[in-house]
């Protein structure tokens, strides 16, 4: 007797992040990592366009890709175009196990071209997603396809892949969804101007920018009067920036505690 269950690519995945870089961001270990820089008069995180991060994820693209290939692979190799017409006899034998009498809503099986057409989609799907991986454009089909393929299969079979489900979101990219929501959201520049000789100021902008996901803040230094002159923020006085942080948006300028909850408005952690 035995059982399969596919949960081998959360080992996969584990093994993955084990040897990449993943603590840059959002952990204990970034925050440490961020101090230090600060430390060094570094302010900037690390940049999310590294090829060291951008490899294991392509690794994993490549892992799920494999997931899908060998099973339509073997559905090809042993039953041949079979698969196609025995295809509606493993939904009864998948209905059989279930010791409810569980049925899907939407009987299927009354409907043998339908399963035909089903059985053939899923074994192009099976085939091509890890060819498809290799475009940017169809990659993010097959990525909306995939969810849709497990979710027909779990109305129709109840069988469950909300573990892979959930890995998909390695194929969205991030950063660039962030950047495109918060030029959305936040039109207008918010400005945080802080004394650069100071270690906890320094500090804290590098907690800061670590967290700030939209990347619609410019943290500029109260020495740089250059660009606080191309910012219109000549008039901010060196003297009251040395004793408290100030945040200048939408032409008002908040200082110290009020600067904080400005801020908290453009960074989702806060």
């Amino acid at each position: 007797y035995g059982k399969v269950d596919h949960y081998h690519h959360l080992l996969w995945f584990l093994a993955l992040l084990a040897a990449s870089p993943c603590g840059d961001f959002l952990s204990v270990d970034a925050i440490i990592a961020a101090w230090r820089r600060a430390d060094k008069g570094e302010i900037e995180p690390a940049s999310p366009e590294r090829v060291s991060y951008a490899l294991p994820l392509r690794f994993a693209w490549i892992l799920i890709g494999m997931i899908y290939f060998f099973p339509g692979l073997w559905k090809i190799r042993i039953l041949g175009w079979d698969w196609f017409s025995a295809f509606r006899w493993h939904l009864y034998q998948k209905w059989m196990d279930f010791d409810d009498g569980w049925m899907p809503l939407i009987r299927v099986d009354h409907y043998p071209l339908l399963c035909a057409l089903m059985a053939l989609g899923g074994i192009c799907f099976e085939l091509l997603f890890i060819f498809c991986l290799f475009f940017d454009r169809l990659r993010g089909l097959m990525a909306v396809v995939g969810l849709a393929f497990h979710t027909l299969i779990n109305l129709f079979m109840r069988i469950s892949f909300w573990s892979l489900q959930a890995c998909y979101v390695i194929f969205v990219d991030w950063h660039k969804a962030f950047c495109w929501l918060g030029r959305r959201l936040f039109p207008s520049d918010m400005v945080v101007v802080y004394d650069g000789h100071c270690a906890l100021c320094r500090r804290t902008m590098a907690l800061l920018r670590l967290f700030d996901f939209f990347e619609r803040i410019i943290y500029v230094k109260i020495v740089d009067r250059e660009t606080l002159d191309r910012r219109g923020l000549s008039f901010l006085s060196e003297k009251d920036v040395r004793q408290d942080m100030h945040v200048v948006s939408g032409g008002k300028v908040y200082r110290g505690f009020e600067a904080y909850r400005a801020l908290a408005g453009r960074l989702p952690l806060l």
